[in-house]
């Protein structure tokens, strides 16, 4: 089992998955190379990772599991003292949750592969 190098998801291995063998990664690049070269039987990482690396190999044989193992809330992180930046974040993630925008993004972003040609 892989997963980035000082990540949450090394740590969860380590407490969870006390059985598993972990074998850390310095980027995610090389996590999914030592899956795709059977060197490790699965690569631990967040899921916009998992979906990424589907995309990018799709005639590998790869797979993601839907339901996350963990569940990991983000934030943003603004200026205490800059009242109208947080109301202008606030109104733009409202706004992309209500027109739809949100889901869109989702679609473009993990469930469509048009955009990797562009990637080195």
């Amino acid at each position: 089992l892989t997963g980035l190098r000082g990540s949450t998801s090394q740590y969860f291995v380590e407490q969870v998955l006390t059985k598993a063998q972990f074998v850390p990664a310095k980027d995610y690049d090389e996590g999914v190379k030592l899956v795709l070269e059977g060197k490790v039987n699965a690569m631990i990482a967040d899921y916009p990772i998992c979906v990424f690396s589907l995309l990018r190999y799709p005639n590998e044989g790869l797979l993601t599991v839907i339901t996350p193992l963990t569940y990991e809330p983000l934030g943003i992180a603004v200026p205490s003292y800059d009242p109208h930046l947080v109301n202008w974040i606030e109104n733009f993630l409202h706004s992309l949750e209500e027109t739809g925008a949100k889901e869109e993004l989702k679609t473009r972003w993990f469930r469509k592969a048009s955009w990797l040609y562009r990637l080195p």
